[in-house]
């Protein structure tokens, strides 16, 4: 047992758990001070921002802690994914994978808010969560915590399963936060938790044809961006019959 942990694969499975441990740490640190609403000096405004303080927190955590992984030796710039695809033969599998993963999106999602509206994420409040930069800094960080599960588990299950298993593991250890547990029983934001997961299904299944986080980034960054303009965009069920009645 000790030998293994020695080892290459020993040690990429151990900086993982570690990443994944301080995720969950932060997680409930935060839930702790919100849950007991401790004042941390209101002259720094941080209750007002608190959701771009945990996006920045969350932010540097998750893309930092690969790249000292990495600085240490611990993963490999191909297991992260930072080698660029050969264009030529990536390209069109990009092309297929990531339209029908619009299509699945779209019909999945669009359908069921126009059915049901109430469960639209609310896009109308300013939060900085919905907002340009808080859209890329929530894909930079869910790409960080996907590399450093597939960087850990890579070395342990190879090239293939390693990166199925690091999905399992990143969906796995989302549903330890507590933020992320309060999210899901909320109808405005349970969605945006079920589209994290599917576009990490969708992200590994372009890693296993390119092996470029740049890829996978750039994905899910559109699947985001595009079933926002959908909650934005779309009509209700409710509105459509209403409009008819006001025709008539």
């Amino acid at each position: 047992m000790l030998s293994f942990f020695a080892g290459y694969e020993g040690h990429a499975l151990l900086a993982g758990i570690g990443i994944a441990l301080v995720e969950v740490a932060q997680g409930y640190i935060r839930q702790y001070l919100l849950a007991n609403k401790i004042q941390v000096r209101r002259s720094l405004h941080l209750a007002k921002y608190r959701n771009l303080f945990k996006l920045v927190l969350e932010l540097v955590w998750s893309l930092g802690a690969p790249v000292l992984a990495l600085y240490l030796g611990f993963f490999s710039t191909q297991n992260i994914g930072i080698p660029l695809p050969d264009w030529r033969l990536a390209l069109p599998w990009i092309a297929v994978t990531l339209a029908a993963a619009l299509v699945w999106i779209s019909w999945l999602w669009g359908r069921h808010w126009v059915r049901h509206p109430e469960e639209r994420p609310d896009l109308h409040q300013a939060e900085q969560t919905l907002s340009i930069s808080g859209v890329l800094a929530h894909v930079l960080s869910q790409e960080g915590y996907s590399a450093s599960a597939r960087a850990a588990l890579i070395p342990l299950c190879g090239t293939y399963w390693g990166i199925w298993a690091g999905i399992a593991a990143k969906i796995g250890i989302s549903l330890l936060m507590p933020a992320i547990r309060a999210d899901f029983s909320l109808p405005g934001k349970r969605d945006l938790v079920l589209l994290d997961w599917a576009s990490d299904l969708v992200c590994g299944a372009l890693f296993v044809l390119t092996g470029s986080i740049i890829i996978t980034g750039s994905a899910r960054l559109v699947l985001r961006g595009m079933a926002l303009a959908l909650a934005r965009w779309l009509p209700s069920k409710a509105g459509s019959v209403n409009n008819q009645g006001k025709d008539n």
